[in-house]
């Protein structure tokens, strides 16, 4: 898989595609933000739909395949029933879109985010809007994953 796509090709498509949110559904990021689950899958899906053309699903997949290493995995991931993994991508979602609006990276003292759903040490700040990016889209990939287990279960 590639790593090697330039931090600015998924600047440009993250600002495009909030830019783009901002203009014909203000209120989806909103409510992204604020933790609804069809709001943050059709953010997804809109990411996932625009990055076909950039090869960062090479690097989402990437994501992915480390957080299972990290014991991140279908197992635990079906314990978090009450939107945790949606609250954590919105908290690097945030990060992300602090860095891309301010142009500054993330001072040295921010450990985590204030929302952050799990203890605190588990948050890892990343020194570009880039890997908030991934790991935003790998943790709502998560919640997909894990809303689909859940349907499989109940048929």
């Amino acid at each position: 898989m590639s790593d090697a796509v330039p931090d600015n090709d998924v600047g440009v498509l993250a600002k495009d595609v909030i830019s783009h949110v901002l203009r014909t559904q203000p209120d989806l990021l909103r409510q992204v933000l604020a933790g609804d689950n069809e709001a943050a899958q059709a953010l997804a899906h809109r990411m996932l739909n625009r990055m076909h053309y950039t090869g960062v699903h090479d690097q989402v997949l990437l994501e992915r395949a480390k957080q299972h290493a990290k014991g991140y995995d279908a197992g635990n991931d079906d314990v978090w029933t009450l939107g945790q993994l949606i609250t954590g991508a919105k908290c690097y979602l945030e990060t992300a879109f602090i860095q891309l609006t301010s142009g500054k990276p993330i001072p040295s003292c921010f450990t985590h985010h204030k929302d952050w759903p799990w203890h605190p040490s588990t948050f890892k700040v990343e020194s570009t809007p880039k890997r908030h990016l991934i790991k935003t889209i790998a943790m709502l990939v998560a919640e997909v994953e894990r809303e689909e287990r859940e349907e499989a279960r109940r048929a």
